[in-house]
């Protein structure tokens, strides 16, 4: 059996916090109360509820998980199996998208300075 640890940073749609907790989404973001192009979608969950909350620490676990790397070829991809996630930060974001990173006892208390990092760099200023 082969074990290593991956860290991984990415942006998600606040619906995958339905994942780790189906009141998760709900406590953090609320709907909108104008109707957008496509009507009224009352799953869609863009504004945050407290914006100076910063970065959650999630220490339950997702399983499984499977993580395809593309090497320039379909022939090429490495597929890494029966994984899972878990010791999560995840930053929520106003318009409904989650930032999400591994944490480690020394990033959970960074929080304000994480929060400000991720901000820039959706903006473009980093």
């Amino acid at each position: 059996m082969l074990a290593m640890d991956l860290k991984i940073e990415t942006d998600l749609p606040n619906t995958s916090l339905d994942k780790l907790s189906g009141s998760l989404r709900p406590a953090l973001f609320a709907s909108s109360d104008d109707p957008d192009l496509l009507g009224k979608d009352t799953q869609h969950m863009p504004h945050l509820r407290f914006p100076q909350l910063g970065p959650l620490s999630w220490n339950g676990s997702v399983k499984p998980v499977s993580l395809a790397l593309h090497l320039g070829t379909k022939k090429n991809e490495l597929l890494l199996t029966d994984g899972k996630f878990n010791k999560l930060r995840i930053l929520p974001c106003e318009g409904g998208t989650c930032h999400g990173a591994p944490a480690s006892a020394s990033e959970r208390g960074r929080g304000r300075e994480d929060h400000d990092r991720a901000q820039a760099r959706r903006k473009g200023h980093a």
